[in-house]
């Protein structure tokens, strides 16, 4: 359980810096804190589909609500862990899709986004992202979340 309570832990950490990052890039709508969404694929899908915006939208701030939610569940009910995997793949399917168009397409910086400018998102998908979602599949893996269960149950 203690596990499971460190990465809920470590979940809050990650919603709430992405919730004062959205809070600061709507606040003052610097586009230079694009580089640094966690989300950086869902801003590119409400692009893709022609809904434009210069701040956070809706599915962003979405995506951090969910994850402090979900880890305030997975704090008290360790089974949350599995729900956590399935969220976090499907969050993760867009930024992956971005990162694959742009190293694939590889525009000039003036006239979209190139490889060069891949790395700092990419360190903050892997920050945001992978390692958690590593270390989830990892305590999956291990049994954590279904001992617990049993463990709760009795």
């Amino acid at each position: 359980m203690k596990r499971v309570r460190a990465l809920a832990a470590w979940l809050a950490i990650l919603a709430s810096l992405q919730l004062v990052l959205y809070l600061r890039w709507s606040l003052y709508s610097d586009m230079d804190l694009f580089y640094f969404d966690p989300r950086i694929g869902l801003f590119a899908l409400m692009d893709f589909v022609g809904i434009r915006g210069e701040t956070p939208m809706a599915p962003q701030w979405l995506s951090a609500l969910w994850l402090a939610v979900l880890s305030g569940v997975m704090w008290f009910k360790p089974a949350a862990l599995r729900v956590y995997l399935i969220s976090e793949f499907v969050l993760a399917l867009p930024s992956l899709a971005f990162f694959g168009l742009v190293f694939l397409v590889n525009m000039s910086p003036a006239h979209g986004f190139s490889r060069r400018e891949l790395a700092l998102p990419m360190i903050v998908f892997l920050t945001f992202t992978v390692a958690p979602l590593l270390a989830a599949i990892r305590l999956y893996r291990g049994g954590v979340a279904s001992v617990e269960q049993q463990s709760d149950a009795v």
